[in-house]
């Protein structure tokens, strides 16, 4: 293979751009071909990822037709030389998906895809001299391979064999290396160009095996070109929408163009995102990083995000406490994993209803990971001059008031308790002042902590209780003052003296006798400031 590049991309794995041809009718085959070509691909790929230095497999197989005909597939697999075997592989087996979808072996009797760090290719043509009159390859392709009904090819013819095969490799390579010119000079601008940053980084191979990496062509066509009427949403750091993408649909998230200043960010999120596997924590599917364009790929939450549902008074009414309760508990659930699940403790900084979407089960997943900080085991929090996070949520110790921010476990903590006590009351953080009157939710000067604290010290929970929940129900009701207790521990000024979110889930999951709360973060002598 020929390729240049103004971007590093030793080593780097890259299934972005590809070339997918197929030829000759299927027609008297069925599913045999596919089943064989398959085999074969698969076989080789493994021959040249783990058994070759050169990262090359020749080979063939052979399959019965129904008129009682044998028909030899051959095949060829071909990474670049300076890839990992891990990395070999995963070239090889998304190559193998694409092929495959184009309708390779159940449709047509030859194929290949060429991309710019590996090649696959079979035919019912000989391959016949490049095979039988070589020595075998590293990879196995001079034996068909185990398992695929093949027998032995028979033995090359010496000398004329082996110039034969140097000429067809030749002749190959060459091919390959003009496909790859034209792909660099013919369609310059649909070249991959990932940030440096990324390319440069070893964690790069480290993702999980099942993420997708698409082009801006699939994700234009599936979002019809970025249509408004697919628009899900629109934020700070881009717009989201909703698309089909290999019959499931998914949330894409188009981020503004990149800087230097977020490329270390938006390299950090993919790394960490990609290997987060929990039931209430958004999952990644895939991404894109194209032409300084940056898009992420999750799985789509029909029911969106739990701050809708509260703003909507038909939608806020249809939340009952069971579902809120439930809620409240996933998200516990999802932060705990993020704190200790994993090998790096994760701090979200950025906790809102507007980031808890909702399954079509009415299932709570933690999403947007923009503003995500990392500590080691023995870490307690990092200190930063600059600011991360919403407003409202963010905790007294990193507010933008504050010179020094000192994000730790705890400054989630305090986030979390603000959404407890919105989910109980149906009031929002930034809504509460401008709210109409409502049953027992009156308007005034207070805000949503004060107002809750206040009537927290005058024991009148029923007005902090949003009117649309039924407080008749003795039990539910002891399990919405609980909750409004806990989220005052949440948000108490003194990070020290919040909670652990495992202490957290605990007193969620139990009745033992909790703590008062001290003076919540912005409340002082029932004022807010």
């Amino acid at each position: 293979m020929v390729r240049y590049s103004q971007a590093l991309f030793f080593s780097v794995l890259d299934t972005n751009k590809t070339i997918c041809d197929n030829w000759g009718d299927n027609e008297t085959n069925g599913g045999r071909l596919e089943s064989t070509v398959y085999n074969l691909i698969n076989n080789l790929s493994d021959s040249a990822a783990n058994k070759s230095e050169t990262r090359f497999a020749l080979g063939k197989s052979y399959l019965q037709n129904n008129s009682g005909n044998t028909t030899t597939i051959y095949g060829l697999a071909q990474c670049v030389r300076d890839l990992t075997a891990e990395s070999c592989s995963t070239c090889l087996v998304n190559f193998t998906y694409t092929l495959k979808s184009s309708g390779a072996g159940k449709t047509y009797t030859g194929g290949r895809i060429v991309g710019q760090s590996c090649f696959i290719w079979y035919d019912d043509k000989p391959f016949e001299n490049m095979i039988a009159g070589s020595s075998p390859s590293p990879g196995g392709g001079g034996t068909p391979p185990p398992g695929d009904g093949g027998t032995p090819p028979p033995p090359g013819d010496g000398g004329e064999g082996r110039r034969k095969t140097i000429i067809i490799i030749i002749v190959v390579s060459v091919m390959v290396g003009l496909i790859v010119i034209v792909i660099c000079f013919v369609w310059p601008r649909k070249i991959i160009s990932r940030t440096s940053s990324i390319r440069r980084s070893t964690e790069y191979q480290k993702l999980r095996p099942d993420i997708r990496v698409y082009s801006i062509h699939e994700l234009k066509t599936a979002t019809q070109n970025f249509s408004p009427s697919k628009r899900l949403g629109r934020g700070g750091y881009g717009e989201v929408y909703q698309a089909v993408m290999h019959g499931k649909s998914v949330a894409v998230k188009r981020l503004l163009k990149a800087t230097k200043e977020n490329e270390h960010e938006l390299e950090k999120e993919l790394f960490l995102v990609s290997n987060i596997d929990h039931p209430n924590i958004l999952k990644l599917v895939g991404y894109c990083f194209e032409r300084n364009q940056y898009f992420f790929v999750y799985e789509h939450m029909p029911n969106g995000s739990l701050d809708r549902h509260l703003k909507d008074i038909a939608q806020r009414q249809t939340l009952n406490w069971a579902i809120r309760f439930k809620i409240i508990k996933e998200i516990a659930q999802g932060l705990s994993y993020l704190h200790y699940g994993l090998e790096k403790r994760i701090t979200h900084v950025d906790l809102k209803l507007a980031n808890i979407l909702l399954s079509k089960e009415m299932t709570a997943k933690i999403a947007d990971f923009d503003m995500l900080r990392t500590f080691d085991s023995k870490e307690t929090h990092q200190s930063t001059e600059k600011g991360y996070g919403t407003p409202g949520y963010m905790a007294p110790e990193v507010n933008m008031m504050a010179i020094r921010k000192n994000y730790s476990l705890k400054s989630d903590i305090y986030s979390f308790g603000i959404m407890v006590l919105e989910i109980v009351t149906g009031q929002g953080i930034h809504t509460f002042n401008k709210s109409e009157s409502e049953g027992n939710l009156s308007v005034s000067d207070e805000s949503l902590m004060s107002f809750v604290w206040n009537r927290w010290n005058q024991k009148k929970y029923q007005e902090v209780i949003d009117p649309y929940l039924d407080v008749q129900i003795e039990r539910a009701n002891e399990k919405m003052v609980r909750c409004i207790h806990i989220g005052l521990l949440c948000i108490q000024h003194e990070a020290a003296k919040r909670p652990d979110i495992l202490d957290v889930q605990k007193m969620l999951s139990t009745k033992e006798h909790l703590p008062p709360p001290s003076v919540p973060g912005f409340v002082r002598e029932g004022q807010s400031f």
